[in-house]
């Protein structure tokens, strides 16, 4: 799951930038909308939205949506076999929206949908002016254990990306790579014998990813991890993982 810093009005359709303001969190609630197939008419017969309000928001009217109004519609969605966070809602922070039927939707966890996966209000800050000062860069939260202990479940991380044969610089580094398949991770990047492809690779030996090792994978970009937040980010363990990828980085 990633992070996007810039958001379509539709799938693959413009960009707009500034990820926290209120027009952006309305061009991503539109997305939302679209995505369940829902008018503004049935949002306020089946929910009770009033259809002015939610105009407004998806205009980016006034403050737009708040966050405790983001709490209600990340729950309308869902029902409408929809699945996204608070976090992408309202600051475009991880994975962008997936459809999910009836069954997947009754196994979701509503406690880690509805509670924030960046709940503190300074890592949101701080990764909002990673965003700033960097056009070029792209966030991530982890999913899955597949890159522990260097990094944990829910962490945020980020970096700029790098294209093409830039990219043959970064094999060794830890990297949000994205794949022309569509797909956004963080792995350690290897060579290949494919040429422009590459090898990427779970650093945990034990992980319970399906696939620890991918090859032969073609890349849209790759980016190694410059900025990382967590909860445990003052540990040993994690200045450690930090200090490694610094020194790695060092060497281009």
């Amino acid at each position: 799951m990633s992070t996007e810093n810039s958001v379509s009005l539709a799938p693959g359709v413009g960009v707009v930038h500034a990820s926290d303001s209120p027009a952006v969190r309305g061009v991503r609630l539109k997305r939302l909308r679209y995505m369940a197939n829902l008018s503004r008419d049935e949002m306020h017969s089946k929910y009770a939205l009033n259809k002015n309000t939610l105009k407004g928001w998806e205009l980016g009217r006034h403050s737009g949506i708040t966050e405790k109004k983001a709490y209600r519609l990340v729950e309308i969605f869902l029902l409408e076999g929809v699945h996204t966070t608070i976090d992408w809602l309202l600051y475009g922070i991880g994975s962008g929206p997936t459809l999910v039927d009836q069954e997947q939707s009754s196994l979701l966890d509503l406690s880690a949908v509805f509670s924030r996966v960046v709940a503190d209000k300074q890592v949101v800050k701080e990764l909002l002016f990673f965003r700033k000062s960097h056009p070029d860069a792209i966030d991530f939260i982890v999913e899955d254990d597949g890159m522990e202990p260097c990094y944990s479940f829910g962490e945020v991380v980020a970096g700029r990306k790098r294209f093409g044969s830039a990219c043959r610089k970064l094999i060794g580094l830890d990297c949000i790579v994205q794949t022309q398949e569509g797909k956004v991770m963080l792995r350690r990047l290897h060579h290949c014998t494919a040429q422009g492809t590459y090898t990427l690779l779970c650093s945990n030996n034990r992980t319970t990813v399906l696939e620890p090792a991918l090859y032969n994978v073609a890349l849209v970009s790759a980016a190694p991890v410059m900025w990382r937040r967590s909860k445990d980010n003052c540990s040993a363990q994690s200045s450690l993982a930090a200090a490694q990828q610094v020194e790695r980085m060092q060497a281009f």
